[in-house]
């Protein structure tokens, strides 16, 4: 379990990972500095599917705050690539921290996201391993934006936004081609809560609820509890009372 607090910034989130037993767990973590607007709250679970088969989930969460600017990024990996689960959690890393850094300047990042999987699929067995879709929230003072490659979902004040299917069940990965689309900008002051999740990840369920934020173990409980077929990540933002 991961859990993160400072000074007004909340960060709660497991994500569990199947290995030779159901049970077992590797913590994820983020590197938060102090917000007095937001609190977070994050969970990821393995599907059902998966964990009957005897397979590692392939979702992956990170957080990350730099000086006034927060960044959130979700990414599922490919089901049916090698130790896609490996690309995902590096990818959910770099990903989070190059959007934290570009002072959006987005297409900087994207070269920095490319160079950094280029490096790293250098030294790793099979370059399939990078292929895991986005879907990212960058918060600053004045904007928010979200960005994205491939499916999943995203909520902002209650405004539900689904990404895909794509034909043939297959997502546009970031490795076919290095880029993010900005999917919807707003101005910050305006922003009540956002929610992100993978595409496995029920989108109706109340992610901002009170519950979710008073123990850092309630968003991977409540995922574990609906049993969804595929793995499913939800990381959840909202604005401070």
């Amino acid at each position: 379990m991961s859990w993160f607090a400072a000074d007004g910034l909340r960060f709660a989130g497991e994500h569990s990972e199947m290995s030779d037993h159901a049970t077992s767990t590797r913590p994820q973590t983020a590197n938060c500095k102090p917000s007095a607007e937001f609190e977070l709250a994050a969970g990821s679970v393995v599907g059902r599917d998966h964990l009957r088969a005897a397979r590692n989930g392939h979702d992956a969460f990170h957080v990350e705050s730099r000086d006034d600017v927060i960044a959130a990024v979700v990414c599922d990996g490919c089901g049916s690539a090698p130790d896609s689960e490996i690309g995902a959690k590096l990818g959910a890393a770099i990903v989070a921290r190059a959007l934290a850094r570009c002072g959006g300047d987005w297409e900087s990042a994207v070269a920095e996201i490319a160079s950094r999987l280029q490096g790293i699929d250098a030294i790793t067995p099979s370059s399939d391993s990078f292929f895991f879709t986005i879907v990212a929230a960058v918060i600053d003072p004045q904007q928010t934006t979200i960005l994205v490659r491939g499916d999943g979902f995203f909520v902002i004040n209650g405004e539900r936004q689904s990404l895909g299917p794509f034909p043939g069940n297959a997502p546009p990965y970031f490795a076919y081609e290095p880029q993010l689309d900005v999917a919807r900008v707003i101005e910050t002051p305006a922003v009540d809560h956002i929610i992100l999740g993978t595409d496995g990840a029920p989108m109706d369920e109340s992610w901002t609820d009170d519950r979710y934020f008073a123990n850092p173990d309630a968003v991977r409980r409540a995922l574990f509890r609906m049993q969804p077929r595929d793995d499913a990540t939800i990381v959840s933002l909202r604005r401070r009372a």
